[in-house]
Parts: C-alpha cells; sequence; structure tokens
C-alpha cells in the first residue's frame, strides 16, 4: 500500500484506492473519497450550454463537465479565485478556444438587480428564446458576497456579430447600445 496525503484535508489515503483532481492547477492529485465527493456540494461555478439547457458544475478539485464538449471543461480548468482584499474575492474563467466573452458582469441573487443593462439584455433574450440558434454558455461563478453572483457569457465566434445584433450591444464588452 502506498500512502499519501489527500490535497484538501490532509487524510492518509491509500493512493490506488483514492480518487484524484480532474480539474485545473491540481489535476491528478490524490483527493479522498469523501473530499472527492464533497467538492460537488457548494460548487464554485455553474455554468449552462445555451444549445440543450444543461448545467454543469465545478468545484474546487473535480467538475461534472462533459469532457467531449471542450469549451466548458476548458473554461472550468480556468477559473481561479481572485482577492479584493484578506477577506473579499470571486472567482473568473477565461474564454475557451473558439469563444469570445461577451458579458462579465453580477448581478443581485436576492432582488435580481442587474448593475449592466447587457445583463438584463442577455436574460430576456434568453427568456424569449432568441438565443436558441446561438452557440453559447453562461457561467455564474460564486462571490464572496452572498447575496450576488457572477455571470460570464461566452459566445462561439462564428456567432459573435448575431450574438450583438440580437441584444443590441456595441464592441466592447459588456456594454449595451
Amino acid at each position: 500500500m502506498t500512502e499519501t496525503k489527500c490535497i484538501s484535508c490532509e487524510e492518509i489515503i491509500d493512493i490506488e484506492s483514492g480518487c484524484s483532481a480532474d480539474r485545473g492547477e491540481h489535476k491528478g492529485e490524490p483527493l479522498c473519497e469523501n473530499c472527492y465527493c464533497d467538492d460537488m456540494g457548494e460548487p464554485i461555478v455553474t455554468a449552462s450550454r445555451g444549445k440543450d439547457k444543461q448545467t454543469y458544475y465545478c468545484g474546487n478539485y473535480t467538475s461534472d463537465a462533459d469532457y467531449e464538449d471542450n469549451a466548458i471543461a476548458e473554461y472550468f480548468d480556468s477559473v481561479k479565485w481572485h482577492s479584493c482584499d484578506a477577506w473579499r474575492g470571486y472567482y473568473k474563467g477565461e474564454a475557451p478556444a473558439g469563444y469570445e466573452q461577451m458579458v462579465d458582469s453580477w448581478f443581485g441573487s436576492v432582488d435580481g438587480y442587474f448593475p449592466d443593462d447587457i445583463v438584463g439584455r442577455f436574460h430576456e433574450a434568453y427568456e424569449s428564446g432568441e438565443l436558441d440558434g446561438i452557440e453559447y454558455f453562461a457561467a455564474f461563478p460564486r462571490t464572496s458576497n452572498v447575496f450576488s453572483s457572477g455571470i460570464e457569457v461566452y459566445i462561439h465566434n462564428q456567432q459573435v456579430d448575431e450574438f450583438k445584433r440580437i441584444i443590441g450591444i456595441n464592441d466592447e464588452v459588456g456594454n449595451a447600445s
């Protein structure tokens, strides 16, 4: 039996019978079974694929992304914590290959407040079905503020102009015209 420490709780585990992280900078490192299972209990980001409304979850060490759909898996691997100060911050990802970020904002989870017009316009277009022909995914990363969430929307490069037309935005990310 070869022993090692779990990267999350530091429990001593048998490396051959343990689990391992499957995303990000800790990919392949050992996780005990409890930490592996608990990692998805409070995901750091949730992503919803537009074409089929499939939702995926990403924890600190694991995700349930369909690795045949590399865009969301690649996005999950890029998600990192950004500190604003000693106790506040937010998670943020990067655009996967073949996608462009069109929305980078936040919203109030209690009152539904949108600080940017584009978030409200995206929501309206989503609800009305106007985006059904667009290849995109929306990600909702956690923040340290329990009353708000981030929102990032990534559009396939070939459909950016169509998305801009539907939403009514100019060439700058997140700015409604």
